[in-house]
């Protein structure tokens, strides 16, 4: 029994790692029109013992700066996991985004992204875009929203295998959220990523977040990922999917 514990576990550590190929910044923005500073901040730690030493520590930081038309957000997000002695699951970003608003319609992005994966062979991948984000719906008394982005992305990676990509991509998003209840609302994301020169290699993600507001700023996630990249690196699978839940607690 403590076996299939154990083996569950390290399970649910590969797939939360997989989860990093592309990385949903649309879920994980702060309300633009709040000016000033703001942010949130989620540490776990958790240590389990049974035949094996299993230590988990998860840390995500969001700060944002709005003024006026202007906003800058910075998100950091790392992922250690380690099973005995030896370091089994490392993962994190460092994701940079700046947005000015035109109107109440256009808003233009420009961000930049550094990021690694070991499990995925991911040894540095580093992201610049810019482009429109459109706001279709934006209800906020019914808190119903719709948003399209369509950006210009260049990638350049470097596999743990040595090899390097330089990519010049198309980076759409497609971002809804509404309401099931008061205290209940459901956040809907898709990228579609293909190479501008080559549109059969392509990445593609699909992320549903439930949140349900449990006491005050306190909220419960309820997170499934899907992912499909159509030329991974050696020895990864095109297509995964993960299921996540945890706390977040607004600032």
């Amino acid at each position: 029994m403590k076996q299939i514990v154990t083996y569950y576990i390290i399970f649910l550590l590969c797939s939360n790692s997989y989860s990093q190929q592309i990385v949903h910044i649309e879920n994980r923005r702060l309300a633009a029109d709040k000016q000033g500073w703001s942010g949130d901040i989620n540490i776990n730690m958790s240590f389990i013992q049974n035949q094996n030493d299993i230590f988990i520590m998860n840390n995500n930081l969001k700060f944002q700066y709005a003024k006026d038309k202007n906003s800058i957000i910075s998100i950091t997000e790392n992922n250690f996991q380690r099973i005995n002695k030896t370091g089994f699951i490392n993962d994190g970003f460092q994701h940079f985004r700046y947005n000015y608003k035109f109107s109440q319609n256009i808003t233009y992005e420009a961000f930049q992204q550094f990021q690694y994966n070991d499990v995925l062979k991911m040894k540095f991948r580093s992201l610049s875009g810019t482009g429109p984000r459109f706001t279709i719906v934006k209800n906020d008394s019914l808190k119903t929203r719709l948003f399209i982005g369509v950006l210009y992305m260049y990638e350049y990676e470097e596999e743990t295998t040595g090899k390097i990509n330089r990519t010049h991509r198309n980076s759409n998003y497609i971002s809804f959220g509404f309401p099931i209840k008061n205290n209940i609302v459901i956040d809907m994301i898709s990228y579609f990523q293909p190479d501008i020169f080559n549109f059969s290699d392509f990445r593609f993600s699909a992320q549903g977040t439930m949140e349900i507001r449990l006491i005050g700023k306190l909220s419960y996630l309820l997170s499934l990922n899907y992912q499909h990249d159509a030329f991974p690196p050696e020895g990864i699978r095109k297509t995964y999917y993960n299921f996540r839940n945890g706390l977040r607690y607004n600032f």
